[in-house]
């Protein structure tokens, strides 16, 4: 299966560690970095980031989930 992942918190520490450490996986083909500052990271993948509050109601995703075909998400 194609991984097309979010991830929440995606500029701390674990996120960034998550990132990466997806980002490298062959069967890992998009992530999409939630959080409410922006940390830059390298990765093999295909990824974007959005500045998301996590507080904010999450039907405000639903077009970035849909349109990318997130498929996981990680909080």
């Amino acid at each position: 299966m194609i991984l097309r992942a979010a991830i929440t918190g995606s500029s701390g520490y674990l996120g960034q560690q998550l990132m990466a450490r997806l980002g490298a996986d062959p069967d890992c083909e998009f992530i999409l970095g939630l959080d409410i500052r922006r940390q830059a990271i390298e990765l093999p993948c295909a990824a974007e980031f959005l500045r998301f509050d996590m507080t904010a109601p999450w039907e405000l995703l639903e077009e970035f989930w849909t349109r990318l075909g997130i498929n996981a998400g990680v909080h």
